[in-house]
């Protein structure tokens, strides 16, 4: 988990954001707070000048995945999926144009997919 998290680190520290997105597989999502709290099935894109970092639902995996250079349409898969249009939220558009400038990573679950059974 340690390689895990540098790699995470490493991909997104002093990155320039470009675009931002959230991503929602199913028909409904819940907004607690439309400025700061939604709960979404499907993911988050973080877009920079060298690529992507993805979060979402990994269709081919049955989970949530993420991927430090692919766009989130590689996780979904066959899933359907729409944007959120996150930029209307301003906390959100402030974001983009910023780098980041810290990491921290919280993990409150994980679980690596064995591939060979």
């Amino acid at each position: 988990m340690v390689n895990l998290e540098s790699k995470i680190i490493e991909r997104l520290l002093n990155k320039r954001i470009l675009d931002i997105e959230f991503y929602n597989i199913n028909e409904s999502y819940f907004v607690f707070d439309p400025k700061a709290i939604w709960v979404i099935d499907g993911g988050v894109q973080i877009k920079f000048e060298d690529g992507f970092f993805s979060y979402g639902w990994d269709y081919e995996n049955g989970g949530f995945d993420l991927s430090l250079n692919k766009s989130i349409d590689k996780l979904f898969g066959e899933a359907p999926f729409y944007s959120l249009d996150a930029k209307q939220i301003k906390g959100v558009s402030v974001l983009i144009g910023l780098e980041i400038e810290e990491v921290n990573i919280k993990w409150d679950y994980y679980r690596e997919f064995n591939e060979d059974g």
